[in-house]
């Protein structure tokens, strides 16, 4: 968790924090005797986050909280229709990617939403161009192409000659879910 910690203290980088606290956590809990305390507390810490979230949903407005810049893009992640104006026009341009790809897409390279409308198509939006593209079909290819690798990785888990393997292999699926 000190790693965690020092990635977002020195990076400001909070969602690659987040990746490795999950990351730590989940083999903790793999390699821990008795699991069954640390899943109470991480149920507690689940269940404290749920609740701010809806507190966010409900009572936080979003001009009213523009000090916090990680708070706005939380507002706008749970209303991106109401604050498109305030930072929700990457969510909202993504989603009409999605809806205009329909069940087979426009075509593998034939997106037009990537062509200036999604920022940063190539990063953080690249699912809504594979739906625009593949459309409904090719989205969930490539979501069952996922879930593959993530069971093969665990059959690598659970057959790896030594506790080291078999902690890298649950690493690197780790890896995978918090994306």
């Amino acid at each position: 968790m000190l790693a965690a910690f020092l990635t977002y203290y020195f990076t400001d980088n909070l969602s690659t924090g987040l990746i490795i606290a999950g990351i730590t956590i989940a083999l903790i809990i793999i390699v821990h005797p008795n699991p069954t305390k640390l899943l109470g507390l991480m149920g507690i810490g689940f269940v404290l986050i749920v609740l701010a979230v809806i507190y966010l949903r409900n009572f936080a407005d979003l001009t009213a909280t523009s000090g916090s810049f990680r708070i706005n893009r939380i507002l706008v992640w749970l209303n991106p229709d109401e604050n498109a104006d305030a930072g929700g026009y990457q969510v909202m341009q993504a989603l009409y990617a999605i809806g205009s790809g329909g069940l087979f897409g426009k075509g593998l390279g034939n997106s037009t939403q990537k062509l200036g409308a999604v920022p940063e198509a190539q990063n953080d939006m690249i699912f809504s161009i594979i739906c625009e593209e593949l459309g409904v079909f090719g989205a969930g290819l490539l979501i069952i192409l996922f879930v593959f690798l993530l069971w093969r990785l665990a059959v690598i888990a659970q057959n790896a000659p030594d506790l080291y393997g078999s902690l890298i292999a649950i690493g690197i699926s780790r890896i995978y879910r918090c994306r």
